[in-house]
């Protein structure tokens, strides 16, 4: 009898894989799988609950994800990693069942589809929990990288049904998806540093062409602080790497003529100082702040963007090769601290132009305590950020805290604690973080 059922449940899912590849899942009912089959709906009904449990078991069966087994514990990781997803691309090519269930889990959102996603995010979190503990890298960030490329090669692999050329690549061919498997091995993951997907261009032309809402780790090219510089694959010991994560408000509408805005980043500039506030040296910049390059400001020299580092910085020469446009989204910065002995601290102050509120508004006159700069100013302050960094300690990340604002009108170098009146300006920035390589 166990034969039988086995045998009679391997004919009913051949009979739904049969039904999917040719009309797709929204048409399965229990009569016509019974019609096809020859099995009767009570023992449809009996062996699987409903139709819905059918088309539940053979998803399981199928879809790679829940199908598959992944352990990477005493694996050789990079290459391991590289294996599941060339099998994940080999899976979506040769198998039109798995891109309609992907199709179909697009375009519905019913019971059985939530409880496939939720069972598909287990598996997920589960591998993003063993590359995590192996790596020792943030879980934001193998989470990020590990979305990016399953999401684009799906999206990719149905395109193909249907568009044969996508970025000059034929995605319908075999030489095609090699070029993008030979791309995933060779640089989403370089080694050591495997995760510094920055450097794939795979995942830069997906994000734009595709106008995903990741969050980016911005190629900064200049000097000694390239975020994916290959002199710095291999960190010393010494080494750390400044986070900033964008906030809700990194991105910040500035106003042009006749009602036109653009969306600006922020003004910021990252420093160290050693443990008693003395200045050592400047990170980064941005190139207005380092420059005075205001070209929308009318004649006010924007004292108040970044007062703190202003005053700090008397010689602005000195900071040309760590200056830059601001990136549109989250970045890191790189640097070598094999000079720098004991603690140190760095700080960061992070500004945008006419952040106005009821607090710090438009209309302030000069002299007073809340005035910013008058129409082209800041707005709401600037704020400090800052975080103690002791190498030593036996501790290697450091998260930077909210020490204060500036001055509202730029007219000193001090740090003022009272946040009243600060409101949207909190969330330009998520999180800072200083890691110790």
């Amino acid at each position: 009898m166990e034969r039988d059922r086995e045998a009679t449940e391997r004919k009913l899912l051949d009979t739904i894989g049969q039904m999917i590849a040719e009309d797709g899942f929204e048409n399965i009912g229990v009569n016509a799988v019974s019609a096809r089959s020859g099995v009767s709906k009570i023992l449809i009904y009996r062996y699987f609950g409903s139709v819905d449990g059918l088309v539940s078991s053979f998803i399981q069966r199928n879809d790679f994800w829940l199908s598959s087994s992944f352990d990477f514990q005493g694996a050789d990781l990079p290459a391991t990693v590289k294996k599941v997803f060339n099998e994940h691309i080999e899976k979506l090519r040769t198998d039109p069942v798995l891109r309609k269930l992907y199709r179909w889990e697009l375009s519905s959102n019913n019971e059985l589809i939530k409880a496939m996603r939720a069972e598909r995010e287990k598996v997920g979190m589960d591998l993003i929990r063993q590359v995590c503990e192996l790596t020792g890298r943030p879980q934001q960030e193998v989470a990020a990288l590990a979305a990016i490329i399953t999401s684009s090669v799906a999206y990719l692999a149905m395109l193909a049904d249907t568009c044969p050329v996508y970025n000059g690549i034929y995605v319908d061919s075999d030489e095609g998806w090699k070029q993008i498997s030979m791309e995933i091995d060779k640089e989403a993951f370089p080694a050591p540093d495997f995760f510094c997907f920055s450097c794939s261009r795979l995942v830069t032309y997906i994000i734009y062409k595709m106008k995903m809402n990741f969050t980016l780790l911005f190629l900064l090219l200049a000097g000694s602080f390239s975020s994916c510089q290959k002199d710095l694959l291999e960190f010393r010991q010494d080494d750390i790497r400044i986070s900033i994560e964008q906030g809700s408000e990194w991105l910040h509408d500035f106003p042009l003529f006749m009602g036109i805005k653009k969306k600006n980043p922020p003004q910021i500039a990252i420093w160290m100082e050693d443990i008693e506030g003395n200045y050592i040296s400047t990170l980064y910049v941005s190139h207005k702040v380092a420059h005075n390059d205001w070209q929308m400001a009318k004649g006010n020299d924007r004292k108040e963007a970044l007062p703190v580092w202003t005053h700090l910085v008397k010689e602005r020469a000195s900071v040309d090769g760590v200056s830059g446009a601001t990136p549109r989204g989250s970045f890191d910065v790189n640097l070598n601290l094999k000079d720098q002995k004991g603690p140190f601290v760095v700080k960061v102050e992070v500004n945008h132009s006419t952040d106005f509120n009821i607090y710090y508004p438009e209309n302030a006159k000069e002299g007073e305590s809340n005035y910013s700069g008058g129409k082209q100013g800041s707005g709401q302050p600037a704020l400090v950020y800052v975080a103690v960094v002791e190498p030593s300690r036996g501790c290697n990340r450091f998260e930077a805290v909210l020490a204060g604002h500036s001055s509202p009108d730029g007219s000193t170098g001090k740090i003022y604690k009272d946040m009243a009146g600060i409101t949207t300006a909190k969330d330009i920035i998520k999180r800072i973080e200083i890691t110790v390589q």
